[in-house]
């Protein structure tokens, strides 16, 4: 995996999240240290065989969490999140 390739990806998707959604965290609701996290995280869906591109494509799997609540949701699964489980089908369904 290019680190500039997801770089790159990383923050056109960022660009895209604070134009189209709030710019704050979904978690704390801070306008701070805003980051990409991804609801499916990166580490289970390598895991699951998806390329850097697919990761970054799905817009559905993205929000923003600000640098302090990501680090603390790290590569778990958040299932409070109603969003978790129907994503998860369907990248389960993908492999």
């Amino acid at each position: 995996m290019s680190i500039n390739l997801k770089k790159r990806l990383s923050k056109s998707a960022k660009l895209w999240l604070m134009a189209n959604k709030e710019p704050i965290c979904e978690e704390c609701r801070t306008p701070e240290r805003l980051t990409i996290d991804h609801i499916i995280p990166i580490m289970i869906l390598t895991a699951m065989g998806f390329t850097v591109e697919e990761m970054f494509e799905d817009m559905d799997n993205l929000r923003l969490l600000c640098r302090e609540c990501n680090t603390k949701k790290n590569c778990q699964l958040d299932f409070k999140d109603p969003r978790t489980k129907p994503l998860l089908l369907k990248y389960l369904e993908r492999v």
